[in-house]
């Protein structure tokens, strides 16, 4: 899987590049996110992995996968996608991020806000996250999801 720099330079080797930032012993927390985007026959799912010193700035990677849209019949399938994206990366990189005693915060594009689409499974994504151990985010906090990946989605 490709994973480019916020800067767009490739990543060749991710776990090798995270681990080099967080021997600078600079950083404080993880933030996974994903964010996704229909179009015509395509959704695009860009998902990042953010290391935050809270409040003197970021670094942050990213990746994007292209599904085929007849794969997803409803907005909840692609959220419970980007949520999924968002655990598996949290899961793969924990060793790592433990090891430096960095949490890690799951970041969902979930509006807490029942007039909007995304709230009908707010419930199911937050326990899910939860539930597998890791802090979750939702809107209007959620910024690494519905800004920094949504950023990157066309």
């Amino acid at each position: 899987m490709k994973w480019i720099e916020g800067n767009g330079l490739d990543v060749l080797d991710l776990k090798k590049h995270l681990e080099d930032r967080l021997l600078t012993g600079i950083y404080r927390k993880a933030i996974i996110g994903c964010d996704s985007q229909s179009y015509k026959d395509r959704v695009i799912f860009v998902t990042v992995i953010i290391l935050d010193t809270e409040g003197q700035g970021a670094q942050f990677v990213y990746n994007k996968k292209k599904l085929k849209k007849k794969e997803f019949h409803s907005l909840s399938e692609r959220l419970l996608k980007e949520v999924e994206y968002s655990v598996n990366l949290a899961i793969e990189f924990v060793d790592l991020f433990d090891k430096y005693n960095i949490p890690i915060s799951i970041h969902a594009d979930i509006n807490p806000n029942e007039k909007y689409a995304s709230n009908v499974i707010m419930k199911e994504i937050v326990g899910w996250i939860v539930g597998v151990g890791f802090e979750c985010v939702i809107k209007p906090d959620s910024f690494g999801a519905s800004c920094i990946a949504d950023k990157f989605t066309n």
